[in-house]
């Protein structure tokens, strides 16, 4: 599902494509928010604080983007912009 085009590495825009399928699959009530509980659900909660950088008790897509796009540029070793 990550390497859409199969040429063996990951872009950004795939990844992007990732992240938003992942926030939908997370976003159980499908109110557009992930909360506490269902972060809970699919990954340690111990991280939802981080996360939510408005302290509203929910993630927004935004927050979470952000979050997915650190992880994207940390990953990205080599700064080609691919996950390979």
């Amino acid at each position: 599902m990550l390497d859409a085009d199969g040429d063996g590495a990951i872009s950004k825009p795939e990844f992007d494509t990732f992240s938003n399928f992942a926030f939908d699959q997370m976003d159980t009530n499908d109110n557009g928010m992930i909360s506490a509980s269902e972060y809970g659900q699919a990954l340690p909660a111990d991280g939802f604080g981080d996360l939510d950088l408005d302290n509203s008790g929910d993630l927004s897509q935004d927050e979470f983007n952000m979050q997915m796009s650190k992880d994207f540029a940390a990953a990205d070793r080599d700064g080609n912009g691919l996950l390979d």
